[in-house]
């Protein structure tokens, strides 16, 4: 039986990409960017921006495979993430309050046991920070 010739392109299109949190955050900065320069039509970004996107990302990371798609696909896993949280404190939960510093919601444990019993949901967000909030907010809140 023949053996399969093992692909050794590692330049192609399909090279994978692995994301940090310094990418994540010049990511969102370069969507907010795009955003105020009206780059964003009736809630979706324009071709233009995402182009945008993809060249200032590939000169802040010129070894990284970064393509339209795969920006795309990093800001729905995001986008993701922060509407789970959003979706749960997005009526300013009372006793509860961003903490910039820490990146997550604080409160008493009193409060996140009554939240919890109502909203299992919520429990993920106890010890768990979510990286740029604020701008996700300006962007998708």
């Amino acid at each position: 039986m023949p053996r399969r010739k093992a692909n050794t392109n590692v330049n192609d299109g399909n090279a994978l990409c692995v994301w940090n949190f310094i990418m994540d955050d010049a990511l969102i900065d370069a969507y907010l960017h795009q955003q105020t320069m009206g780059n964003r039509v009736g809630g979706t970004f324009t071709t233009h921006a995402l182009d945008n996107i993809v060249n200032e990302l590939k000169g802040k990371f010129p070894e990284k495979t970064i393509d339209k798609e795969k920006a795309q696909n990093r800001m729905k896993n995001i986008k993701r993430a922060f509407t789970r949280c959003y979706d749960i404190f997005k009526n300013g939960m009372s006793g509860f309050a961003w903490n910039p510093t820490k990146e997550m919601w604080d409160a008493e444990p009193e409060v996140w046991k009554h939240l919890i019993e109502a909203k299992p949901e919520a429990a993920e967000w106890m010890n768990k920070s979510i990286r740029n909030y604020e701008k996700l907010v300006q962007l998708y809140g």
